[in-house]
């Protein structure tokens, strides 16, 4: 994406790039060369220009997870996740289950979260979807995930990108929870567009539902 277009696109979210253009457009071609796309991911682009600004405070911080996966015989198969985070200079240790891996660190993240940011009760889980990009790598090929949240009338579309779909999906899940945060703090709530538009020749994308859960 151009400098002009990464400002014309910032100044329709009323956000004011102030000269960092050049730097926005580094890091979105960066992303985008290892598989991002934001095109349809407003909320993921909102979230560089924001995070671009030197005042940026991040308003927490994952510092590593693990994921636990048990099945027995015939029956569904349960995830439990362990996740530190910090949040100013608290280190928090929490965990959360569920029957996807996804839905269990989303449930961790928010059980440390809400308490220190009680607006994300009301942010909830959309739409989630993953596309297979480089599909001719197999089981390495890298995972697209799109996650939509809303909130209330709001709603903001994130993107992920890895070779691990659980780490796409902590990257989208991140930038979903860490969006609403940094609008409440400087009391601006644009509305992008926010459900990914697929173009005729893209392969379509897939919902794993199995790996957010019910």
């Amino acid at each position: 994406m151009s400098q002009t277009n990464v400002r014309i696109r910032a100044e329709a979210l009323g956000l004011e790039l102030d000269g960092r253009e050049s730097i926005v457009a580094e890091r979105l071609g960066e992303l985008e060369r290892s598989g991002f796309r934001f095109a349809a991911a407003g909320g993921s682009f909102e979230l560089l220009v924001r995070r671009s600004a030197p005042d940026y405070r991040a308003p927490f911080a994952l510092i590593d997870f693990t994921a636990i996966v048990g099945k027995q015989g015939a029956g569904a198969s349960s995830v439990q996740v362990m996740a530190r985070l910090r949040v100013g200079d608290v280190v928090l240790h929490t965990a959360g289950e569920a029957d996807g891996p996804v839905q269990a660190l989303d449930r961790a993240i928010r059980t440390a979260l809400v308490p220190h940011y009680p607006a994300l009760r009301d942010v909830r889980l959309v739409d989630y979807r993953v596309r297979t990009i480089d599909p001719h790598q197999g089981t390495a090929a890298r995972a697209r995930v799109f996650i939509e949240s809303a909130r209330g009338d709001e709603r903001w579309c994130t993107v992920g990108c890895s070779v691990d779909i659980i780490e796409a999906s902590w990257q989208a899940l991140w930038d979903s929870l860490e969006l609403p945060l940094l609008r409440d703090r400087d009391g601006h709530h644009p509305q992008p567009p926010a459900r990914p538009v697929r173009a005729p020749h893209q392969a379509p994308h897939h919902s794993f539902l199995h790996l957010w859960g019910p």
